[in-house]
């Protein structure tokens, strides 16, 4: 449990208030993750451009709720539903420009914090590589490309 001059959050309580409201509202483990993942993301202070600087900050939340993310994955389907939501808020913020190359960082920290495993990235390049739509064009960005080419040489 966290103390007052803590900053540790404390994600058993958490996560016992969103498997309470999971199973009283019939949601699934994805439905979870589609509002836990954006308000883990929406704690990065997003202020400048700085990629490095926004890609620490995007580490140090990631690292300090990872438990959270990974007690509502139950499977690659889960973990797909992880990257797909990360797209969507990227797409859908405000700091899309800003965002938008600092997205194959993310899919990277959360694959180094194993958030989101081999497979379930496996399944989101067979799942974008096939699709038109605005999504596409975050798959589509160098820096993404680059990961791709990396994640399937693994």
């Amino acid at each position: 449990a966290a103390s007052a001059g803590d900053n540790t959050p404390d994600t058993l309580n958490l996560l016992l208030e969103i498997k309470g409201f999971k199973f009283a509202q019939n949601c699934t483990f994805a439905n979870c993750l589609q509002g836990v993942v954006p308000g883990i993301l929406d704690l990065v202070e997003i202020g400048s451009s700085d990629q490095m600087a926004l890609a620490s900050k995007m580490k140090l939340t990631l690292t300090t709720w990872k438990s959270l993310i990974t007690d509502l994955s139950m499977d690659e389907n889960d973990e797909l539903e992880v990257i797909k939501t990360t797209e969507f808020w990227v797409l859908s913020s405000e700091h899309k420009e800003t965002l938008t190359p600092l997205f194959r960082l993310v899919l990277q920290i959360m694959y180094d914090l194993d958030v989101v495993s081999e497979d379930a990235l496996l399944a989101w390049i067979d799942l974008r590589r096939n699709e038109d739509g605005e999504e596409k064009v975050l798959f589509d960005h160098p820096q993404t490309q680059a990961f791709v080419e990396w994640i399937e040489a693994e």
